[in-house]
């Protein structure tokens, strides 16, 4: 399991996030989503603006789940443990649904930061 080795390595530390972190990262990744359509920019930026907000909810769903990371390398970390996190079977891993478990808790912590009305989503 990555996340043991990664909290064993100190890769990872634990962190509860505010809603107002939650809510700021949210933010940004709907300004990045947004910014990714502007007509009039290269592919190789839209490529690094949507890669951005990826990066940011994946920071979301660690930090959701109990932790952040530590030291270099933390876009390969963030994006290393979220399997463990979301479980195998979410979107670009092998099937396309979501495993009930860590990753609901996870994700209706993310939706509920910012979207109380659309509460609760059921896995």
């Amino acid at each position: 399991m990555r996340l043991k080795q990664l909290l064993a390595d100190g890769r990872l530390r634990p962190h509860r996030p505010s809603r107002r972190e939650m809510q700021e990262r949210l933010s940004v990744v709907d300004r990045n989503l947004r910014d990714a359509k502007v007509d009039g920019i290269s592919d190789d930026l839209k490529h690094q603006t949507a890669y951005g907000a990826a990066f940011v909810l994946a920071t979301m769903v660690l930090s959701a789940s109990g932790h952040r990371t530590v030291g270099e390398g933390h876009h390969w970390v963030t994006f290393e443990v979220l399997p463990d996190l979301l479980g195998e079977t979410l979107g670009v891993w092998p099937s396309t649904s979501i495993k009930r478990g860590v990753n609901g808790t996870a994700l209706n912590t993310i939706l509920s930061a910012t979207y109380p009305e659309r509460m609760p989503v059921n896995f």
